[in-house]
């Protein structure tokens, strides 16, 4: 009998010492709180966006706790890959809470895994964390440079009970995944999808230039008929 009351007494211990997760038991908001959702969104980036030279996108993420108990929340950037080489140096993220405390400006091949977006902090029943997550790409990229590159990370929100542990060092325990881009497949061996960098470059240069071609023939058209009626 004394054997399982101990048993039954380390069960219990475990219980209490294990973070207990709250999957489940929050909303996201991506529109700045217009609407929620229990759901996590499928990606944090408006798919319409292209990653252009000089361009800064920002998403906002926001989580409403809805359990009764108090709750810590924490998020982290993860898996994050750019395979191109050139366009790896020239695209930067960056994160902000509402107090302007988050990650600072880096580029993001090099965000190191489970690396804090924004500092973990306690949420209340309907009291929300704000996460303003920033991409930048550097103006320096010229013509077709970079034209098609991809890029790739995850966001990872990770949430247990306030009173039952404290805060877990690096990757979160069996973490909330959003993937940070939208549309096209994931790059194999990595989370989150695909971002292409220039799209919009290479249709500009083509329609500056037939309009140029068009001007320069306008012109000639209107020389030569100058020159018959002269």
């Amino acid at each position: 009998m004394r054997r399982i009351l101990a048993a039954a007494l380390a069960a219990a211990l475990v219980l209490v010492a294990t973070p207990a997760q709250a999957v489940g038991e929050v909303e996201y908001s991506i529109d700045g709180g217009s609407s929620w959702s229990t759901t996590p969104p499928s990606s944090l980036f408006d798919s319409s966006f292209r990653y252009v030279p000089g361009d800064t996108a920002t998403a906002v993420l926001l989580i409403r706790s809805l359990r009764t108990e108090s709750t810590m929340v924490m998020a982290v950037i993860d898996n994050a890959a750019v395979p191109d080489p050139m366009y790896a140096t020239a695209l930067r993220v960056w994160a902000d809470d509402e107090t302007g405390e988050g990650l600072d400006p880096m580029m993001l091949a090099a965000a190191p895994d489970c690396a804090a977006l924004v500092p973990a902090g306690a949420l209340e029943t309907g009291e929300v964390m704000r996460i303003e997550l920033s991409l930048g790409v550097s103006a320096a990229l010229v013509a077709q440079q970079a034209q098609g590159s991809v890029a790739s990370f995850d966001v990872e929100v990770g949430m247990w009970d306030a009173d039952v542990a404290a805060a877990p060092t690096g990757c979160p325990d069996d973490p909330v995944v959003i993937p940070g881009l939208p549309n096209a497949p994931a790059i194999p061996g990595t989370g989150g999808s695909t971002a292409i960098a220039g799209a919009d470059i290479l249709p500009a240069t083509i329609a500056a230039t037939l309009l140029f071609g068009l001007g320069f023939a306008l012109v000639g058209m209107a020389r030569r008929r100058r020159e018959e009626t002269a």
